[in-house]
């Protein structure tokens, strides 16, 4: 009897053994997925994203975008407006501009979970 549970016992070991080595290959594969896709992606060149360590969204010196644009009503917090009233001052860019840049690069670096 006790040999039949040592060898059931042997059995479950190697299914939760085979179960984790394919969890880690997908998760391998996935990351290798993840990250191919995203050095795939067009990035804005104003916008710097080489040191994301600490997920700072970096401007770099303004450029003449004379692409055609659609105006559409954004409400925001009075406050947040005045930050960007700051920082537009700061860096020569338009609060427009600005907003723009943050929504391009949000899109291109949104992870929907």
């Amino acid at each position: 009897m006790a040999t039949k549970k040592n060898s059931n016992e042997a059995v479950n070991l190697k299914g939760i053994l085979n179960t984790l080595e394919e969890t880690v290959e997908e998760t391998v594969q996935s990351t290798i997925n993840d990250t191919n896709s995203k050095t795939n992606i067009d990035t804005n060149i104003n916008i710097d994203t080489s040191n994301d360590t600490n997920n700072k969204f970096t401007l770099k010196k303004k450029l003449d975008d004379k692409k055609e644009k659609k105006a559409f009503n954004v409400y925001m917090n009075p406050d947040l407006i005045k930050e960007l009233d700051k920082i537009s001052k700061k860096s020569g860019y338009s609060r427009n501009e600005l907003i723009n840049l943050m929504c391009e690069y949000c899109v291109k670096n949104l992870e929907l979970i």
